[in-house]
């Protein structure tokens, strides 16, 4: 047998669902069918894009478990005037998620609902890393399944985006005790969009 192209594979598969669905090409008009495969190509791309921005947010939330671990553990040397002698945030991010959880607990103990949710988005985070396109394999190929992929992934965004301004409260009394302000923050990040803007400027 021939190989195939990945696009001849997605006009297979595509035209099999059709068919399944009473939709075959030749009972749709040129101007309807072509708009139905435009509407298809969009879902797919737009279902990808949500599941990157989606671990985007997930990578975010995590950096802020860093943050704050890290944080405390310079604020206690400091207290305890005990000197460094590598790195913290790289020996943190060396961590996985899971481990990073462990490490959190003790800070969270205050309130058991944020506990509960980092637990369960530390679940969620793991299972879109590893399991979410196994497991999401037919809805990946199907109008109904990609709307619902987007809707899933849209909530857990969300989840990841809460948890991470929720942590970052928790982790206030350890940046002020450092005197990291957020006009400090804001200058840094203002630092940041003019070296982009200069890089940008030369493409």
């Amino acid at each position: 047998m021939a190989d195939i192209d990945d696009e001849e594979a997605k006009r297979i598969v595509l035209a099999e669902l059709m068919k399944q669905l009473g939709l075959a090409p030749e009972s749709l008009g040129l101007d309807e069918q072509a708009a139905r495969e435009q509407h298809e190509s969009d879902q797919a791309r737009d279902t990808y894009a949500y599941y990157g921005l989606t671990m985007y947010t997930a990578q975010v939330f995590e950096h802020e478990v860093v943050n704050l671990l890290v944080l405390a553990r310079i604020v206690r040397a400091h207290e305890n005037a005990e000197r460094m002698l590598s790195d913290p945030w790289e020996r943190r991010f060396r961590d996985t998620l899971g481990e990073l959880f462990k490490r959190l607990q003790p800070f969270l103990a205050h309130d058991q609902q944020l506990l509960n949710d980092v637990a369960e988005a530390v679940r969620i985070r793991n299972r879109l890393a590893h399991a979410y396109w196994r497991e999401r394999a037919e809805d990946a190929v199907s109008v109904s399944g990609r709307a619902e992929m987007i809707a899933e992934l849209i909530k857990i965004k969300d989840l990841f985006t809460d948890l991470d301004e929720r942590l970052t409260r928790v982790a206030q009394p350890f940046r002020e005790s450092l005197g990291i302000t957020d006009d400090k923050i804001q200058e840094q990040f203002d630092a940041m969009k003019e070296r982009v803007a200069e890089r940008d400027s030369k493409v």
